[in-house]
C-alpha cells in the first residue's frame, strides 16, 4: 500500500471512528446518568482507537470525545456534576472546565499505545525452540485498565481541586460524593478491561492476515 492510499485509509478509518462516537453521545447511548453522576462508555472507543491505530489517532478520538463532553453538557446537562464540564457554568472558571474536558480525554488516547507496547515487550516469551509468544490478553487488559484508571483519577482531581473544594459542600455530601463518582470509575475501568482486548486483539489478527 502506498503512503497515499495509507493516508487515505487512515482519514477513512478515523472518520468512522469519530462517527461511531458522536452517535454514542449524541443519542445518549455513551452515558448512563443517575443521581448527581454520569458513567460513560465513550472512554473504550478511544482506547480501542490507540490500541489499534497508535497514539495520534488515539489523541484525536481523545480530543473529539472532549469536544462532546462539552458541548452536551453546554446543551444537554442531565446532571449536577455536568456543570463543572461546561465553561458556561455558574462555576465562574471556563478556562478549567475546557481543561478538564481535553486534557484528560487526549491522554487517554495516548497512554494505551505507548503502556501497551510497554507490556508487550515485557510479556513476550522465547519457547524451547525459540519462537516468540506474545500474550497479548494480560497486556491490553492491563493498558485498558490502567488507562481508564489515569483518566478518571485526573478528571476527579481536576474536579475536585477546582469546583468540589471551592464549592458550599459539607464533608459528608463531598465524601458521599466522591465515592459514588470512584465506584463509577471502578465500572468504566472493568467495562474498558473487558471490551478492549475483546475486540482489539481479534481485529489486529484479521488486519495481519490482510496485510499478508
Amino acid at each position: 500500500m502506498n503512503k497515499r492510499s495509507a493516508k487515505t485509509l487512515w482519514m477513512v478509518e478515523m472518520a468512522v471512528l469519530i462517527a461511531i462516537l458522536a452517535v454514542l453521545a449524541l443519542t445518549g447511548l455513551g452515558y448512563i446518568s443517575y443521581g448527581v453522576v454520569s458513567i460513560t462508555i465513550l472512554h473504550i472507543p478511544v482506547i480501542i482507537t490507540s490500541l489499534l491505530l497508535g497514539w495520534k489517532a488515539g489523541a484525536v478520538i481523545g480530543f473529539a470525545f472532549g469536544l462532546t463532553s462539552m458541548l452536551l453538557s453546554t446543551f444537554r446537562g442531565a446532571s449536577a456534576a455536568d456543570l463543572f464540564f461546561t465553561p458556561f457554568g455558574p462555576h465562574g472558571l471556563p478556562v478549567q472546565s475546557i481543561i478538564m474536558c481535553f486534557v484528560p480525554r487526549i491522554l487517554l488516547g495516548i497512554v494505551p499505545d505507548r503502556l501497551a507496547a510497554l507490556l508487550l515487550h515485557l510479556f513476550t516469551k522465547k519457547d524451547a525452540s525459540g519462537a516468540k509468544n506474545v500474550h497479548k490478553v494480560p497486556a491490553y487488559t492491563i493498558a485498558a485498565l490502567l488507562s481508564t484508571v489515569m483518566h478518571t483519577f485526573l478528571v476527579l482531581f481536576c474536579m475536585y481541586l477546582w469546583f468540589v473544594s471551592a464549592m458550599s459542600f459539607t464533608d459528608k455530601l463531598s465524601a458521599v460524593f466522591g465515592v459514588v463518582i470512584g465506584v463509577n470509575g471502578v465500572l468504566e475501568a472493568v467495562a474498558a478491561a473487558v471490551i478492549a482486548p475483546a475486540v482489539v486483539i481479534p481485529v489486529k489478527a484479521y488486519l495481519n492476515t490482510r496485510a499478508v
